[in-house]
């Protein structure tokens, strides 16, 4: 069986980023430019994270890029499920 909830260790591992990275992000007033943390449960002072959401925020906020004219530029409405289409 494989485990639905990550605890803030094993979620920073699954997605690549510190431990403290994490935490900041969820403790970090949310402003425009910035990504807004991952979805997490909090029962009393523990802090997990459900897989899914993990995998959901990540292709949220997936940036999809393409080289123009020498230069790398992000392409705006591609989505994974588009790409997958095309191979």
């Amino acid at each position: 069986m494989t485990r639905k909830t990550l605890n803030t260790r094993d979620a920073s591992a699954y997605l690549g980023i510190s431990e403290s990275s994490l935490r900041h992000a969820r403790m970090r007033k949310p402003q425009a430019k910035r990504i807004s943390p991952p979805p997490h449960v909090r029962l009393g002072r523990r802090i997990f994270y459900l897989k899914d959401d993990l995998d959901r925020w990540i292709e949220a906020n997936r940036v999809v890029t393409a080289i123009v004219g020498g230069v790398r530029c992000p392409v705006e409405g591609i989505t994974l499920e588009k790409q997958k289409a095309k191979a």
